[in-house]
């Protein structure tokens, strides 16, 4: 039972950051990533995976901390402290990201 109310509170907090930080018009809209693209471009480069086969791949079957598909605003999501942030479908919904504008902004695609 404490499991289930501790996991209602992250639910509910990761909600309230979403409606104080992300841009609505962009939250749950198609993405993919840098990170993503590269990984996908790699297993499409090894043969034997069409694009949307390799997205799912990277997507769904990684042991390693995987991007999302949608744009999302996660509750982790610092871009004014860590520009970065914003490289990743997982913060690309968040409106330190998108400053109003449609594309990523050219600080947000540099290196960590």
């Amino acid at each position: 039972l404490a499991f289930n109310a501790a996991h209602l509170e992250r639910r509910r907090a990761a909600r309230a950051w979403r409606r104080a930080n992300a841009d609505p018009h962009r939250l749950w809209q198609p993405c993919i990533s840098e990170y993503t693209a590269q990984r996908v471009a790699s297993l499409i480069k090894s043969g034997g995976f069409t694009p949307e086969q390799a997205q799912r791949s990277v997507l769904l079957n990684s042991t390693e901390s995987v991007d999302k598909g949608k744009q999302d605003c996660e509750p982790w999501c610092r871009p004014t402290q860590k520009p970065a942030h914003c490289r990743f479908c997982k913060c690309r919904a968040c409106l330190a990201c998108t400053n109003g504008s449609v594309a990523v902004p050219a600080w947000a695609s540099g290196s960590y």
